[in-house]
């Protein structure tokens, strides 16, 4: 087997929008998973409109569908898509996620062995929970920023969206790792990984 289909029979859903979520489910595709984009109609994902690659590279090897998850026939779509798939990858607030129901407790319900990664900025639980926040924001809380630029100027953001970049890659190894659990166990998982961490 070559290392660019080592996924191969793998199907992941990638609920996310942005950078680092979507990079996430892109490097699961380039080793061969398949991977299904849900986009809200009319809005799609954020990053389609930047006039840069930046959709381009985090999103090849991706088929992409349109579902709004504010109404019940596309949660009931979503939820057939579950049933096939072995991955869902997503990075809305908890809230968001319950309201929709799609959150973990939603899924397994549907199939109880499903591996969900929640990427969020700050993480399932804690305070800030329910924050939203983007590269910058986490490398500000993580402290990054206060270590970066001139010494008697302030802060300084790097040229490139550590957060995002690296988090892409934690969650991408998070997600093998569960899913070799899975391969070996039979059991699925919930990955709560937050953006400041990496």
């Amino acid at each position: 087997m070559s290392l660019i289909s080592i996924l191969g029979g793998i199907r992941v859903l990638d609920v996310s929008t942005v950078l680092a979520a979507p990079l996430a489910s892109n490097l699961l595709g380039d080793f061969g998973a398949e991977v299904i984009k849900i986009e809200q109609p009319e809005i799609g994902d954020a990053s389609r409109n930047w006039g840069s690659n930046t959709w381009k590279v985090t999103n090849r090897n991706k088929k992409c569908i349109t579902l709004d998850l504010h109404k019940e026939k596309a949660v009931e779509v979503f939820y057939q898509l579950v049933e096939k798939s072995d991955v869902v990858i997503t990075n809305f607030r908890p809230e968001t996620l319950r309201k929709w129901r799609i959150d973990y407790d939603d899924l397994v319900k549907v199939k109880p062995n499903i591996v969900m990664l929640h990427f969020s900025a700050f993480g399932r639980n804690g305070p800030r929970a329910e924050q939203p926040g983007f590269a910058r924001v986490a490398e500000e809380f993580s402290g990054l920023m206060n270590i970066t630029g001139h010494p008697n100027d302030k802060p300084m953001p790097s040229g490139f969206a550590i957060a995002d970049g690296l988090g892409g890659v934690y969650a991408a190894f998070s997600a093998m790792l569960a899913l070799y659990h899975y391969k070996q166990t039979g059991e699925g998982q919930l990955i709560d990984l937050s953006l400041y961490e990496p």
